[in-house]
């Protein structure tokens, strides 16, 4: 019998991840590029947030479109946002940036294309309240900007106090 359940494998995994980068959680979420968007032909993708600690990964539910890696470092600014026109209860965090990481571009494991451009990507939670994570955004885009060292040691006691 053919089964009524999408199954998904995940494209995410912890190799995507920075030497001493630790995952923290993930945020099912819709992703509203800001234009243009040289990554998706899409105005709005679902799929989840990948929270990390030097990083935020958006992880597409559609496999033909690449991860997209924010780093915390080209990170300039995460600011809650309620976009005008949409419903009222669709309240996004924009995060703009400096830098995109592509990740699996065409869906095809590969080397990591750094895109060095400025850009706002908005992230609509669909089960989230934005207070549920976006402290956390600010803090590790705080540390991130800290000596290697101190920002190491900042995000450990970060993750001490959540667990």
């Amino acid at each position: 019998a053919m089964s009524l359940i999408k199954t998904s494998r995940s494209r995410f995994n912890l190799l995507q991840l920075d030497f001493g980068e630790e995952y923290i959680d993930d945020i099912a979420s819709y992703h509203c590029p800001g234009l243009p968007s040289q990554f998706y032909p899409l105005p709005k993708v679902r799929g989840k947030l990948r929270i990390c600690s030097c990083s935020i990964v958006f992880e597409p539910d559609i496999h033909d479109v690449p991860l997209l890696k924010f780093p915390f470092r080209s990170i300039t600014s995460i600011e809650p946002q309620r976009k005008q026109g949409w419903s009222s209860e669709e309240i996004a965090v924009v995060i703009t940036c400096t830098q995109v990481v592509v990740l699996r571009a065409d869906n095809i494991p590969g080397p990591y294309i750094p895109y060095n451009t400025d850009s706002s990507h908005s992230f609509i939670p669909m089960h989230s309240k934005l207070d549920a994570f976006v402290p956390l955004l600010t803090q590790l885009l705080a540390v991130a900007h800290l000596p290697l060292d101190a920002s190491r040691s900042a995000v450990r006691q970060l993750l001490d106090e959540r667990r």
